[in-house]
């Protein structure tokens, strides 16, 4: 039905990971982090999956949800990672 939102369960491995994500970023607003920027959240975002939790992930999920748009994204070999918005047109 139009209008009508379905509930959906968290998974129970998104649950056990937000301590996680609390507490890192709790480390940084200790260390007087007040503003992040996209690239830096997706790289903390890495950095607790990736470091912390030993998920064998890419960075592809990570950097699509924190910059977003219609962005191109290149994955370097000594893990940097740039993003550049593409501009598309109506044209």
């Amino acid at each position: 039905m139009v209008g009508q939102r379905t509930r959906r369960r968290i998974p129970e491995a998104t649950v056990a990971r937000l301590p996680v994500y609390l507490r890192i970023l709790s480390e940084q607003f200790d260390i007087d982090v007040t503003k992040i920027s996209s690239e830096e959240l997706a790289e903390l975002a890495c950095h607790i999956e990736i470091d912390r939790l030993g998920e064998p992930i890419g960075k592809q999920d990570q950097y699509i949800a924190a910059v977003g748009g219609v962005t191109c994204f290149t994955f370097h070999k000594d893990d940097k990672v740039t993003a550049a918005p593409l501009g598309i047109s109506m044209d």
